[in-house]
């Protein structure tokens, strides 16, 4: 068995909740409601709730808000990774 090696993050420079909430003020992440719950090492993790804003008829996420959320966490999660030039 391989002895196990210390997990490293992913992100370039420090990233947290207050930050995500300070770029993402403003935008459709606001507008529609997307949450960020955590953000670890490896990790970032984004919900989306079903409201009348986001929904379709018997309360299914409409197809729109279901590719927001998915671009939203792509982009950001991008965003995170990339090293920020000076």
């Amino acid at each position: 068995m391989r002895p196990s090696l210390p997990v490293q993050g992913i992100w370039h420079g420090e990233w947290d909740l207050e930050r995500l909430g300070a770029i993402t003020r403003g935008t459709v992440v606001e507008h529609l409601g997307i949450e960020f719950p955590s953000i670890v090492d490896r990790s970032l993790s984004a919900r989306l709730l079903v409201k009348s804003n986001t929904a379709r008829r018997m309360v299914f996420l409409q197809g729109g808000a279901s590719l927001a959320l998915a671009g939203t966490v792509g982009s950001i999660a991008s965003q995170c990774v990339l090293r920020q030039s000076t």
